[in-house]
């Protein structure tokens, strides 16, 4: 593929997945500059790595492990005392994704996602974002039986964690 059609179809895929891209990156850092360094960086690493797309997966998939793997990579570099989401800055990007019953609701899940280590986050993205557990499994690397467990471990975690909020423990 030569530079004018690399070019065309680079842009052709951040168009295409600049909402899940920032979703993604999102979840991982809320400030704002930081956040626009993070998607710059995501976007330089597709198109380094855009030679090596060999289409194994979906395009979709590809840009998932990408975004969700430099995320995880810039928020430990720089992220670090600011890696907790607030509900708004989900909020504005959310609304082609993830829809809970209400406001209250979507906010209830995200402060709860919020305290899951860099791994379970991105597998509770994914599980939101209404991905299949073998997309799951194609995106992190794991078996789909592997993502399954780990989907119903999170969420018994998630439910502790709740408790313990309601209640105060």
């Amino acid at each position: 593929m030569n530079i004018t059609e690399k070019t065309s179809y680079f842009n052709t895929i951040i168009t295409n997945n600049e909402k899940r891209i920032r979703k993604v990156a999102s979840f991982y850092c809320i400030d704002k500059e930081l956040l626009e360094d993070l998607y710059q960086e995501i976007a330089t690493n597709i198109w380094e790595s855009l030679d090596s797309f060999k289409g194994d997966s979906q395009i979709s998939t590809w840009i998932y492990r990408i975004a969700i793997n430099i995320s995880i990579l810039y928020n430990k570099k720089n992220c670090y005392k600011k890696n907790v989401v607030s509900f708004s800055s989900i909020a504005e990007i959310e609304n082609n994704y993830f829809v809970a019953e209400n406001d209250v609701m979507l906010e209830q899940i995200y402060a709860l996602v919020e305290q899951l280590n860099s791994i379970d986050k991105a597998i509770m993205l994914l599980y939101l974002d209404r991905r299949s557990h073998k997309e799951i499994a194609d995106i992190m690397g794991f078996s789909t039986t592997n993502i399954g467990t780990k989907i119903n471990r999170i969420i018994k975690k998630l439910k502790e964690i709740n408790i313990k909020i309601e209640y105060g423990e």
